[in-house]
């Protein structure tokens, strides 16, 4: 496509919409196998992509998530739930930054917050230096893709999917074993197996369709 070299044209960014739920779970799959693999941090079940740090109470994950729940009230007052309404809403509820406090009296505060809500320096420790998850095992690999093709798998609600649809859930099986490269090796040989076919007509393979096979 070309232009003249005196126009300017806005970027289309629909197709970064059609990536951003699955980017978004990818990207907490890899977060979370970078925290257990170098921090030892264990993890709870993963629902809809988060996942809360074992040994963090409730009432201080509650303390630390005012954010999120003002986001999720504004959704649910709105009645979208797209990636491009939750970006409007986590844009129209970012308080501005107060950039004359330096980072120490931030740690202070969070850390004077823990320690109200019974969170001390003791229990933030405990967190840490656990084993990380032991990595899938081949055949360990294959069963899960066995699940994902399965009848309580990806397309138990649906009858097609997407290579997104795919990075999604196996991000969202992987716990803390699968960093987003491992993520998405085992969405191509997902892909490139006997579990799946393309989608015809033409039409639709282009949006990058495909059924179980």
């Amino acid at each position: 496509t070309y232009t003249a070299l005196d126009t300017w044209r806005a970027l289309d960014g629909r197709p970064l919409y059609d990536h951003a739920i699955s980017g978004g779970h990818l990207y907490q799959a890899h977060l979370r196998h970078l925290l257990s693999t170098r921090l030892g941090v264990r993890w709870g079940p993963v629902h809809n992509g988060w996942a809360e740090i074992i040994g963090v109470p409730a009432e201080v994950i509650a303390e630390f998530s005012q954010r999120r729940d003002e986001i999720e009230e504004m959704l649910a007052e709105s009645g979208y739930s797209s990636a491009r309404a939750r970006q409007a809403a986590t844009l129209a509820s970012r308080a501005a930054k107060d950039y004359g406090v330096s980072p120490d009296t931030i740690v202070g505060q969070w850390r004077a917050r823990a320690n109200d809500a019974g969170f001390d320096d003791e229990a933030v420790q405990a967190c840490f230096g656990h084993e990380p998850a032991t990595p899938l095992a081949a055949e360990q690999l294959e069963a899960m893709l066995d699940r994902l093709g399965g009848p309580h798998g990806i397309t138990e609600q649906t009858s097609t999917l997407t290579r997104r649809d795919v990075v999604k859930w196996i991000a969202n099986h992987a716990a803390a074993t699968m960093s987003a490269t491992d993520v998405e090796r085992a969405a191509d040989r997902f892909l490139g197996s006997s579990r799946v076919v393309p989608l015809m007509p033409e039409g639709i393979r282009r949006r990058g369709q495909l059924a179980i096979g």
